[in-house]
């Protein structure tokens, strides 16, 4: 698999043999392309068009030093890589850790830096230059797949440029293959490599709320995980338009609003855990009718706080899991 300048392609042999075998033969017989046009730069069609035909019609390879060379079938070179240099330092757990995007102080000039957190093994949360997404993310050893992004909010609420910045910064997620973390003038960094031969590097996320009785929380959206087959996948739901869902906490407990009713409760926290005691959680009764969808929200909000069993700041966000994993997701209000 690859990128042609434009296109993803890949392929496989029909057959079940290798693509590349040790004796120097080399054979696609069963090649895809995706069909993405791209007028700029001038002739990267044309280029892509002529890697793509000599890729297919390759059937020897060799490596000498640091070079990978492609032959047709008269033993003519018809194309040259250079081995990627690999990624500084080493792979780690990203679970729980948060990063923000390293970039020049005059490329940003008021338009804040990408985001990520890694809040378990599989959901990673985070801001572009415009609006907050969620991901399902995959990594091990060194290999890193982000292959869907859900966005939290309408981008008509951003400014050209940051709408922009936005699709740049997802794009290269869904692209991500690998990672590694290493320190840098004393500092941890994190990069990322993407197929498109692009990587991103990214600092230690800076804690804008240090404790979770800091600050009153503002939901911005549920996550559920469900597993179809072998892959986990999510589906994000944002909080209804016109309603304001609040969560606060102190030495006491915890208490809210749910955009209808105040709600209160006794909770015991520590290290990362919460403990809602249900026998002494409560709440008003107002009915509210609008905005729809308002009181089939305040149900599943009420039945989650209950169940929450972990939590998580990162930055300016604040996240909640239940034991049957769905996700509460804050920001600072």
């Amino acid at each position: 698999m690859g990128f042609d300048g434009c296109n993803h392609y890949g392929g496989r042999s029909k057959d079940g043999a290798p693509i590349a075998d040790a004796d120097g033969r080399f054979s696609v017989q069963d090649g895809f392309r995706t069909e993405r046009l791209c007028p700029e730069p001038q002739d990267i069609m044309d280029q892509a068009d002529a890697y793509i035909s000599a890729l297919w019609r390759g059937e020897r390879f060799r490596i000498v030093d640091d070079r990978l060379e492609v032959l047709d079938s008269g033993g003519a070179t018809r194309l040259v890589f250079v081995k990627q240099e690999l990624l500084p330092g080493h792979p780690v757990e990203l679970e729980g850790t948060g990063w923000r995007l390293l970039i020049e102080t005059d490329a940003i000039d008021g338009v804040r830096a990408p985001t990520l957190a890694f809040l378990d093994d599989r959901l990673v949360t985070g801001a572009t230059a415009c609006r907050r997404f969620v991901a399902t993310y995959h990594a091990s050893e060194g290999s890193l797949r982000i292959p869907g992004t859900s966005m939290v909010g309408s981008p008509q609420s951003c400014g050209k440029d940051a709408r922009i910045l936005e699709g740049e910064f997802t794009d290269f997620l869904s692209w991500a293959r690998e990672y590694s973390v290493h320190e840098e003038g004393g500092s941890i960094r994190l990069r990322i490599w993407s197929l498109r031969g692009k990587t991103l590097t990214f600092e230690p996320l800076p804690q804008a709320v240090e404790g979770i009785a800091d600050t009153e929380w503002a939901l911005v959206t549920f996550v559920e995980f469900r597993l179809d087959p072998g892959t986990w996948h999510h589906r994000a739901t944002e909080v209804v338009q016109g309603t304001d869902v609040t969560i606060w906490f102190d030495d006491h407990g915890l208490g809210g609003f749910t955009g209808c009713n105040s709600y209160e409760g006794l909770a015991e926290i520590e290290d990362g855990s919460i403990t809602i005691d249900a026998q002494h959680f409560f709440y008003t009764a107002k009915s509210c009718e609008e905005p729809g969808g308002l009181r089939k929200q305040e149900e599943r909000y009420l039945d989650l706080v209950q169940r929450v069993a972990r939590y998580g700041i990162y930055g300016d966000s604040l996240f909640m899991q239940t034991d049957d994993d769905v996700f509460l997701l804050f920001q600072d209000e």
